[in-house]
């Protein structure tokens, strides 16, 4: 769900208005009113979503100002709860935001339509699931990270001509603490290299924001439908920490973002670079650092 979160943030889901912002002229209005279908229409303004949420036992109701953005919206629920007997005891919001994007999805791709009541009952369900799980284990005193274990997918042989490669690096203000984030897709399936970046806030060093930046390009990668990726970084720490080698504490949580989006590729490896070999990634991040007035959300 920090990963799903993460992706409506930074713009990374297959929204009407952010594929516009990529150039795509076609598809871009909400599938069921046809309003411009941004991340404050999809998820709380639609028609739609909004009887989802009169449907959630909310223990107190919460008004978006006009023209809010998603981030305030995240920012107004944080510290709202469900009511009893409903048995949820954490944040609901995640839960419901991807029951509406669910429900939404199947009605584009498979013409498939969920009624508000379906979908708020889906979302209640997941969050109670999720909320039960947790008690379980903090009864028992263990964390759920202490029983996972990761596994990497199979790295990808030298003959998979679907293989992209990825490279990314950071460039991290300490006064700001401000990361800029940059990456760049190459490989025989692409037709030219694509390159990103993006600006990340409240980033306590380097070593945290060269995770965040693997963390943006994967979830790019996995919006883009690349199916095999080799992660390149010229952080070792890093690369050592993903691949279970070594701990970084202070990444701990990164990595296991990480790890869970590396999962859902058909292959998926990380290696160390040379930084003499990522200055494109290293030139995009520095970008991003200095313009990040322009950038940041």
């Amino acid at each position: 769900m920090n990963k799903f979160l993460w992706a409506i943030l930074n713009k990374a889901i297959s929204l009407g208005a952010n594929l516009q912002r990529r150039g795509l002229a076609t598809g871009m209005n909400c599938t069921r009113c046809q309003e411009q279908e941004t991340e404050m229409h999809c998820f709380f303004t639609c028609h739609f979503a909004m009887e989802v949420w009169k449907l959630i036992p909310l223990h107190r109701t919460v008004h978006l100002a006009v023209g809010a953005t998603f981030k305030d919206a995240i920012v107004s629920f944080r510290k709202h709860i469900c009511l009893p007997p409903s048995g949820i005891s954490l944040n609901i919001l995640p839960w419901i935001l991807w029951e509406i994007w669910t429900s939404r999805n199947a009605l584009i791709f498979e013409g498939r339509r969920y009624s508000p009541e379906e979908t708020a009952l889906k979302g209640i369900k997941l969050a109670k699931e999720w909320s039960t799980s947790q008690a379980e284990f903090t009864k028992k005193g263990i964390l759920p990270s202490e029983k996972q274990v990761w596994h990497a997918p199979r790295p990808p042989s030298s003959s998979d001509n679907t293989k992209t490669t990825c490279k990314t690096d950071a460039a991290w203000s300490k006064e700001k603490l401000l990361a800029g984030l940059g990456w760049i897709f190459s490989g025989s399936t692409l037709r030219t290299p694509i390159t990103g970046s993006a600006v990340e806030a409240s980033v306590k060093s380097p070593l945290v924001a060269e995770a965040v930046a693997i963390r943006a390009a994967l979830c790019m990668a996995t919006n883009l439908e690349i199916t095999s990726i080799e992660v390149l970084s010229d952080n070792q720490t890093l690369v050592r920490a993903i691949s279970g080698i070594t701990q970084a504490k202070e990444i701990i949580g990164i990595v296991k973002d990480i790890r869970s989006i590396a999962s859902e590729f058909a292959s998926s490896s990380f290696s160390f670079i040379p930084r003499s070999q990522n200055s494109t990634a290293d030139a995009l991040a520095k970008e991003a650092l200095r313009f990040s007035s322009v950038y940041l959300l």
